[in-house]
């Protein structure tokens, strides 16, 4: 099975029922079928939908037990926290992805779907009150079973901190590559993720540890940090305010960007 990108595969164990597979456990015979999960990865440039389907029958939980669907439209730009100034507008900006998990997730099976909504950066970047204006919204919305037929829990809606972003992203590497898989211990990769927004990085080291994970019938102790600000997008921006300052001209000159390159910025 091809994985698209970068996926959040953690969010799919969260439920006990997943739990169980990734652990090598035993679960409830009428739980034991394909499920399917929504996550909306909500990054500082884009809202992204990523749907999978789950092979509930054969755990442990492996790579090719997992499908990732191709939802029409996939994302929405720019980010949501654009929509600060008003909040109103989240649900015209998101109701184009609930139509394509609805489009693409059978009928009989959507109300038993769980929906994720997690933030990042670019909405970690917001003031507080901001931030939790725009998360109201989002609720709100994913609450409503006539726009959102799926089965959502309040908590699968918020802006997480760069730290577990990074372990987020740690599990998924190190779960795409097998290293999780019980009774056969593989040494583990790092990760250095660099977003528009922020950048993170992970890596198991038992001596300098932030949180604690037991995965496959192992124990990790994971060192993750986080840089707001300094992910792509927020350098670049910080990069051109620096050399606006230096230009008195509305038109900047930049020596790192390629000759005969032109475009508009808002700084």
């Amino acid at each position: 099975m091809a994985m698209k990108g970068y996926t959040w595969l953690l969010l799919l164990m969260i439920s006990e029922t997943q739990l169980l597979m990734c652990f090598g456990r035993s679960i409830p015979a009428e739980l034991a079928t394909a499920k399917y999960a929504i996550v909306f990865d909500a990054g500082s440039s884009k809202t992204k939908l990523q749907i999978f389907k789950i092979d509930m029958n054969s755990p442990p939980l492996d790579v090719a037990d997992i499908e990732e669907l191709d939802p029409t439209p996939e994302r929405v730009t720019p980010g949501i926290a654009t929509l600060a100034g008003d909040p109103s507008k989240v649900e015209s900006y998101m109701m184009p992805l609930l139509t394509a998990a609805r489009n693409v997730i059978p009928q009989e099976a959507q109300e038993s779907t769980q929906v994720y909504f997690f933030a990042t950066a670019g909405m970690r970047l917001l003031p507080p009150k901001q931030r939790r204006a725009i998360i109201a919204k989002v609720k709100e919305l994913l609450k409503d079973k006539s726009k959102c037929p799926f089965e959502f829990y309040s908590k699968n809606a918020q802006v997480i901190s760069g730290e577990f972003e990074g372990i987020y992203a740690w599990i998924t590497v190190n779960f795409l590559k097998g290293n999780f898989v019980p009774g056969i211990p593989k040494q583990t990769s790092g990760i250095l993720d660099l977003g528009g927004a922020s950048h993170q990085n992970a890596f198991n080291n038992p001596t300098n540890e932030t949180i604690s994970l037991t995965l496959g019938g192992r124990e990790f102790h994971l060192f993750a940090r986080t840089y707001l600000g300094y992910g792509m997008d927020e350098a670049h921006r910080r990069y051109l305010r620096v050399i606006s300052k230096m230009q008195a001209s509305n038109v900047l000159k930049s020596p790192c960007h390629h000759k005969g390159d032109r475009k508009t910025f808002r700084l």
